[in-house]
């Protein structure tokens, strides 16, 4: 159960249900900005020596299920491939986030998590 004043109650627009998960929509500036500001809140009141970020990417594809981003591409994306602009909507993230820590606190450090295949399907 989500909080009364959950930022997805608040602003449920800048959300996508997917796979019965919920997402920030990478397409909008304004969820950058929003985990911009929560990454700065961290930094500025704990004594973290970095912040992981893990499942920073779009979502692994579902069989049939297209990733609800077409009104947000639509406005957003004019002249992209879809997947170029998904990931450069990835990319602005982690710069806007590299960004908050070298002009808050340049040795807090930033550690991403890469995509990665844990077996091999065609010999597993």
């Amino acid at each position: 159960m989500l909080a009364p004043d959950h930022i997805m109650r608040r602003c449920p627009n800048w959300f996508w249900e997917y796979n019965k998960q919920w997402y920030f929509d990478p397409g909008l500036e304004v969820t950058r900005e929003w985990i911009c500001t929560i990454v700065q809140d961290i930094i500025t009141r704990y004594p973290v020596q970095a912040i992981h970020m893990d499942d920073y990417f779009y979502p692994y594809p579902v069989t049939g299920v297209d990733f609800p981003d077409d009104a947000s591409y639509s406005k957003y994306g004019k002249g992209w491939d879809k997947g170029d602009w998904r990931r450069n909507n990835v990319d602005k993230l982690i710069e806007q986030l590299h960004n908050t820590l070298v002009e808050l606190k340049p040795w807090v450090r930033l550690g991403i998590s890469p995509f990665g295949i844990w077996r091999n399907k065609s010999c597993d």
